[in-house]
């Protein structure tokens, strides 16, 4: 498939590395603001401009282990090349979509990211729901339960319910655009939670009646699951590897990094996981803020998982601000420098509380 389809794997290539002009040439275009805290040559500001300079080849590097993989586990399905050509436009499109939210950001003060991701992701539910019915059984997209694999009235069945989950869903993520943020993060979870599990309740249940009206056997089930992994055979090895891979990788990403904060005699230094260190001198600390309770902000780019908070953030309190910080209620450090806002903290309510009167002291407050 991939010498197939070679000329629209490089023109989707192509598309998804197209955003990489904003981040070389954005000073040009964006608003001056923006270029002044978040352009290239600041100390701290790359943070805008890199989100087009990372995004996409981390983009690229998906796109084609998504090829790779799906020419794999679906060379013997003969309805594996319409399932190709989707997969070939799914990266590109989510690629476009996230740059074009991250666009908006740069365009207007007020924008809530949340109301745009729910209209990106309503409009991809629309779609994916008007889709997945026509979906043949195979391995790289569907609902991929054993009950689904093993059996085409099982997965037909159920992609059909899973399609006008989805697509209600969808409509729903539309609406959510229009609700206060905090109902919006809850609407979102429950739509998701439904999306997700509906589909699987069905599919039992359509096998206990298959199974109660005698339409089939678990025997069958059985067997169409094993004819299935005889002849994807390599399917089963890539499908393991992937999800060991996962298994192994995801809590690494969500549970591990340290921000870690040293001072000397001129400066603090903050060096973190997973995104860029910086060093503040205590001549161009303004002001600084001890707070007992953290900042809350929406995060335009940078690293959010269950241990870690870093990058550029916004809120109606500071507009733009740079977070250094763990995640939870902790004890924060608010940041004044020349218009510039930085937001810090340890994961220690006592070690913050000494930094903050140790950067108090230097800075004369």
């Amino acid at each position: 498939m991939i010498k197939t389809y070679k000329w629209t794997i490089l023109l989707t290539s192509v598309i998804i590395l197209l955003p990489m002009l904003i981040g070389l040439f954005g000073g040009s275009f964006l608003p001056a603001e923006i270029v002044e805290y978040w352009g290239l040559d600041h100390t701290d500001g790359w943070a805008f401009a890199s989100i087009f300079l990372i995004l996409p080849p981390v983009m690229l590097a998906i796109h084609w282990f998504c090829i790779l993989f799906t020419s794999i586990i679906d060379k013997n399905n003969p309805n594996g090349k319409r399932i190709f050509k989707l997969m070939l436009w799914t990266v590109p499109a989510i690629t476009l979509a996230s740059c074009g939210i991250f666009l908006a950001i740069a365009f207007t003060e007020t924008v809530n990211i949340f109301a745009l991701c729910s209209l990106a992701f309503g409009i991809g539910m629309l779609l994916l729901g008007n889709y997945m019915p026509k979906i043949t059984r195979n391995r790289t997209m569907g609902i991929k339960t054993r009950l689904t694999l093993a059996n085409d009235d099982n997965w037909y069945a159920t992609h059909r319910v899973a399609g006008k989950a989805f697509f209600i869903g969808g409509l729903v993520m539309l609406v959510n655009m229009l609700l206060p943020m905090q109902v919006q993060y809850l609407v979102a979870l429950v739509v998701l939670l439904v999306c997700v599990a509906l589909p699987m309740v069905y599919s039992h249940r359509f096998y206990k009646k298959q199974l109660a009206q005698g339409k089939a056997t678990k025997e069958d089930y059985k067997r169409g699951l094993g004819e299935l992994n005889q002849n994807n055979r390599s399917a089963v090895v890539a499908t393991i590897v992937v999800v060991a891979s996962l298994i192994v990788i995801m809590p690494l990403i969500l549970f591990t990094g340290d921000v870690e904060i040293t001072t000397d005699d001129t400066a603090l230094h903050v060096d973190v996981s997973g995104w860029s260190d910086c060093a503040l001198a205590y001549a161009d600390i303004d002001s600084a803020e001890y707070r007992e309770h953290a900042v809350d902000g929406q995060r335009i780019s940078g690293v959010g998982s269950a241990r870690l908070l870093l990058g550029a953030f916004r809120n109606e309190e500071f507009g733009n601000y740079t977070r250094y910080t763990y995640t939870g209620d902790k004890p924060c450090i608010v940041l004044m420098l020349d218009e510039r806002i930085y937001v810090i903290g340890t994961n220690d309510a006592a070690q913050t509380k000494a930094l903050y009167d140790l950067i108090a002291e230097k800075i004369g407050e």
